[in-house]
Formats: structure tokens, C-alpha cells, sequence
């Protein structure tokens, strides 16, 4: 595995601004401080197309909907035995959010098949290793834990 540049969590860097990159900290700070030793991020691409294909329909005809649209995108916390899920959010969130650990760890986002790197934090310091199967569905972050 390759060591990346570090995501810091104290950094005021113009980049450090950008939304999608404090969420994407945000929850990866969430996880550092429930001590989780796995960050599950999934995307239900089949859940996500049809919201997606609903939207452009009512787009089409100038309608809106009071309903809130169900979210495809999960996020999961792992400590031991325990799963937390977080909020689902909507599916349009998964690839910027994992974009941001995917430049951490030097993963180019058009990777296909299965997918291995490394990033650390610091401000709290941390290092998780990150696999993936499909970068398109499903990245999970595991804590790299000092020996």
C-alpha cells in the first residue's frame, strides 16, 4: 500500500472550505471519535438511478413534489460488534464525499475493480486503510491501529 498525503482536520486551507470536503471530514472525524474501526460508505446505485430518473420526470413537467425523496446513499459506522448507521443521504453526495478520501489516498476515482490504499489524518492523529471492490458502490475506510 502506498502512504498519501495527510487530511487535516485543523487546516483552514481554501480547499479545507469547500463543503463536500468538510462533510466528507466531518464524517470521518465522527468515526475517529466513536473509536470505529470500520467507515462503511455505500451507494444503492439502483435506489439512486430511479430517484434520479423520477426527478428529471417532474423536472420535465414543472411539478413538485411535497414527498421527500427516499436517499441511497448509507453510511456506516463498525466498532466491534456494533453498526451504527448515520442519516442516509441523497446518492449525489457518495462520489464527492468519497472523492475526498480517494485524492487522500492517491486512488485515481476511475479505478476499476478491486482497490487498496492508505491515508492518515492528523489533528486528531489517525491512519485507515481503504478497499473497494467498485469505487461506483462502495469504499470502506478500516482503522489502522498501532501495535
Amino acid at each position: 500500500m502506498v502512504m498519501s498525503r495527510i487530511l487535516d482536520f485543523k487546516s483552514s486551507s481554501e480547499e479545507s472550505q469547500i463543503p463536500v470536503v468538510k462533510m466528507a471530514k466531518l464524517l470521518l472525524l465522527q468515526a475517529i471519535n466513536a473509536d470505529a474501526d470500520f467507515v462503511v460508505f455505500e451507494l444503492d446505485l439502483e435506489a439512486h438511478r430511479k430517484i434520479k430518473a423520477e426527478r428529471e420526470d417532474m423536472a420535465k413537467i414543472n411539478l413538485q413534489n411535497k414527498e421527500r425523496f427516499p436517499t441511497a446513499f448509507q453510511i456506516t459506522l463498525k466498532s466491534g460488534e456494533k453498526e451504527k448507521k448515520l442519516a442516509p443521504a441523497t446518492g449525489y453526495l457518495f462520489e464527492p464525499v468519497t472523492r475526498v478520501f480517494l485524492n487522500a489516498a492517491e486512488i485515481p476515482y476511475w479505478t476499476k475493480g478491486e482497490t487498496s490504499a492508505e491515508l492518515e489524518t492528523c489533528n486528531p492523529s489517525s491512519s485507515w486503510g481503504i478497499e473497494s471492490k467498485d469505487l461506483t458502490q462502495r469504499i470502506q475506510l478500516r482503522r489502522i491501529r498501532a501495535t
